[in-house]
């Protein structure tokens, strides 16, 4: 038969046309699956603004809650959704007891455990290690906010000083302190992958396995400007904000220290290992005992220590490991 231009076209509609359905089965299948590509998850805080004090707080009335798209790594409770209750003053954990001596570990999202049950944080297990050691057990209060950086912080602490007299603040230091929320919200970074990606799955897979490498980089290279490039101003004001927390804790008969908390992101590689070294020599300037949590964290692989896919705090696992470097050096501290 003799293979005429209208054959032709026949045949290259029909290619296209088969090459439309394959992508719409296909786009089916990932949004079923959600294989390769994850949603990212619902977050609403409830914050309640306080004007002009510099910082936002909790309401125990009206608690945060997250809902993931699933639990790929059977990591989140059943439904894969969380609502964390809170004390009277905004926090997680139980009623601190006046007959206990306090210790604050103060931060933010890592600290308050996003995606953690409440017995799983860090501050619960370092309360729970501490126990034995001293009588009477100290109290490990996690007094901390989701998206909090340094300088929100050190707007707080002197109201955490004066509600709970604690013996001693423990600053969870997170390479992302110095950046201000709203700047972080309009991009992806290594905690919240995927918040801005839109459009089809299967563009979006692409999108993921061409170019993730080269978006990792620019991450990278975003948060080395908070501290070595055209935002270095806002490192600057982060350690004022740790300088002015050690003064006041100082003033108030307490012990201070800081416990540098990595990014789970290529922890094997440690690309932030600048970042580390410059808070710790910032510490040490100041005069302040400071502990990196890298080492102990990187004896798992990062996907091992997420969340979710697509949520990159850190997990139960994470919070355990972190626990075994965070308890004596707070015991240090006490001691």
């Amino acid at each position: 038969m003799v293979d005429t231009p209208p054959r032709r076209g026949l045949r290259v509609v029909a290619v296209a046309t088969g090459l439309v359905v394959a992508l719409l089965a296909t786009e089916v299948v990932l949004r079923a699956t959600h294989w390769g590509v994850r949603e990212p998850r619902f977050a609403d805080y409830h914050f309640l603004a306080r004007g002009g004090s510099g910082f936002w707080v909790t309401d125990p009335a009206n608690p945060p809650e997250h809902k993931w798209d699933g639990d790929p790594y059977g990591r989140l409770p059943p439904g894969a959704s969380m609502t964390y209750p809170l004390n009277s003053h905004g926090l997680r954990g139980e009623e601190p007891d006046p007959s206990r001596p306090n210790v604050l570990l103060v931060g933010d999202s890592f600290t308050f455990g996003e995606g953690v049950a409440v017995a799983d944080t860090f501050a619960a297990r370092v309360e729970r290690t501490l126990a034995p050691r001293f009588t009477p057990p100290p109290q490990i209060i996690a007094a901390a906010a989701p998206g909090y950086g340094s300088e929100n912080e050190a707007a707080r602490l002197p109201q955490w000083l004066a509600e709970f007299k604690p013996r001693a603040v423990v600053v969870v230091y997170v390479p992302n302190d110095p950046i201000p929320l709203d700047e972080e919200l309009e991009r992806d970074d290594f905690m919240t992958v995927g918040a801005t990606e839109t459009g089809p799955y299967v563009l979006r897979l692409l999108r993921g396995a061409l170019g993730r490498s080269a978006a990792n980089r620019a991450v990278e290279e975003w948060y080395d400007s908070f501290y070595f490039g055209a935002h270095r101003a806002r490192w600057g004001v982060a350690r004022a904000a740790l300088a002015d927390m050690k003064r006041r804790t100082v003033a108030a008969g307490a012990k201070f220290g800081v416990v540098i908390f990595p990014l789970l992101h290529r922890l094997d590689e440690r690309p932030f290992a600048k970042i580390h070294e410059t808070v710790a020599a910032a510490c040490a300037e100041i005069g302040v005992p400071v502990v990196d949590l890298t080492a102990v964290l990187a004896r798992e692989p990062d996907r091992a220590l997420w969340v979710h896919p697509t949520d990159h705090h850190p997990d139960a696992r994470a919070h355990e490991l972190a626990a075994e470097a965070i308890s004596p050096f707070v015991e240090s501290l006490l001691r």
